[in-house]
């Protein structure tokens, strides 16, 4: 365990609907939109000042200083559908229901380096499914201003390779590792997510 320095994380993403609402003959105030989403998210820290376990014997080590950078990427590629109700709520207000479901591949990449074993390394490729759900509602007021809140679920179950590389094991004691394994790889992701918003139409 250690304190964790988060470095450059972040996400992006964009997708493509088409509203089919007059298709289905709809009642008014429905709407549904079909859709392709990619998302991409970038996870990378660095654990500072931690514990190292062993457990055969049992002991602690106090670390100083750096010892892990890690950095994990996500790919999903995902169709869904998009819905939305509103009705009107008196003569300036109007409420809109939204929700969203989404399913598709994803491909994960991590690296860890462990900074104190001077130049070991391990990877993990995955690949796997994905899924996505949001629900939130917005209020609409004398159709210039808009409020809104939000949550929205990723889940997300990878399985696939291990990589570990040393090149200086034991301070150079024997020839540079290079080995990998699928046996019992996987990765996985649940990221849950709150939103609020405002706007203003001029």
């Amino acid at each position: 365990k250690g304190y964790m320095h988060i470095n450059d994380s972040f996400q992006f993403g964009g997708d493509v609907d088409v509203n089919i609402s007059d298709w289905l003959k709809l009642p008014p105030g429905f709407e549904a939109r079909p859709l392709f989403t990619f998302r991409f998210q970038r996870l990378a820290f660095l654990v500072q000042d931690g514990e190292q376990y062993d457990y055969f014997p049992y002991k602690n080590e106090a670390i100083e200083g750096d010892s892990i950078r890690f950095r994990q990427d996500w790919y999903t590629y995902m169709i869904g559908m998009r819905g939305s109700y509103s009705a009107k709520m008196g003569k300036y207000m109007t409420v809109k229901i939204k929700g969203e479901a989404d399913w598709g591949p994803a491909l994960g990449y991590n690296i860890d380096e462990h900074l104190r074993r001077n130049g070991r390394e391990t990877y993990e490729k995955s690949m796997g499914n994905a899924l996505y759900f949001l629900a939130g509602v917005d209020m609409v007021i004398a159709k210039t201003s808009t409020i809104g809140a939000g949550v929205d679920y990723m889940f997300i179950r990878t399985s696939g390779s291990h990589r570990w590389w040393d090149a200086t094991p034991l301070n150079n004691e024997y020839a540079p590792i290079d080995t990998s394994t699928r046996d019992g790889v996987n990765v996985w992701s649940d990221q849950l997510g709150l939103t609020m918003h405002a706007s203003y139409a001029f």
